[in-house]
């Protein structure tokens, strides 16, 4: 593994990863003292997530579902997910894939109680508080890396690419899930989230390349997204998703939508994923 970029740009990357989960860098009690699995903190500055949308989104298990079905293709043995958060995209990836080996790097210091205790008998899982941006050179290379909609939190978006690309061994995948539509989109919701951007294809694609990806497989997802989202963020100024509205949703429009996506490849959608591979 080349090794990993300065600490002062991991630092500045995990600190843009969480502005959405930190209001006043309160320390949580230290995270590794319960479970001799999880290796030392890599950054030493504390994080504390604090917004809601983890809790909110974590209620769409059919959104989850279909979500893993699309990551399954580029799972190998050994999965990085970086910003793990609270364990909701592992556990339907362990549901999906039983044999895997699975790390969750979470910087979010509140964050990891509830990973340990989540995973806490599941010898399959392992997690590391802090960025796996500082894992040590003999490390096990991995075979695919996930960023499932965190690349919008970061500052430089490149610096966490490069990082994430020193994880993979040779002809391993990166995958990543952002949200799409670029300025159009961006409105009131993404700023409480703490969203810097809204990416299109060609800026994603662009990030990656100059990261020393290349692009193997794009798609946007979610077309029936668009149209609420950009009402509620941009016509009526919402902050916040309602839990009853988002598991409206996913009963009620995710599983015929799952299929209709599943057959036609939408131009336009709320979220981008795609897929590359290390440049050799």
């Amino acid at each position: 593994m080349v090794s990993a970029p300065p600490l002062n740009i991991v630092a500045h990357g995990l600190r843009a990863i969480c502005d959405m989960r930190s209001d006043n860098g309160a320390t949580a009690p230290s995270p590794w003292d319960a479970d001799t699995r999880v290796s030392p903190p890599i950054v030493p500055d504390p994080f504390v997530y604090s917004g809601g949308e983890l809790e909110t989104l974590a209620v769409a298990r059919n959104y989850y579902r279909w979500l893993v079905g699309l990551l399954a293709p580029h799972l190998g043995d050994h999965v990085l997910e970086i910003g793990a958060g609270v364990g909701t995209l592992a556990a339907a990836v362990l549901v999906a894939r039983p044999k895997v080996s699975l790390t969750l790097a979470e910087p979010a210091s509140n964050n990891l109680p509830i990973l340990q205790r989540r995973f806490a008998d599941d010898a399959r899982v392992r997690i590391l508080p802090g960025f796996y941006a500082g894992a040590a050179p003999t490390a096990q290379p991995m075979d695919s890396v996930l960023l499932i909609n965190v690349l919008e939190h970061v500052d430089d978006t490149r610096a966490l690419l490069r990082s994430a690309r020193e994880a993979l061994r040779p002809g391993g995948r990166i995958v990543l899930l952002v949200p799409a539509g670029g300025a159009l989109l961006y409105g009131t919701l993404d700023r409480a989230f703490s969203h810097h951007r809204r990416f299109t294809s060609s800026t994603l694609r662009a990030a990656l390349e100059e990261s020393g990806f290349i692009v193997r497989d794009v798609r946007h997802l979610n077309s029936l997204g668009v149209v609420p989202w950009f009402l509620l963020g941009r016509v009526f100024r919402r902050r916040r998703l309602a839990d009853l509205a988002v598991r409206a949703y996913d009963v009620l429009a995710i599983p015929w939508l799952s299929r209709l996506e599943g057959r036609w490849t939408p131009p336009f959608g709320q979220s981008l994923l795609m897929v590359a591979e290390p440049r050799p």
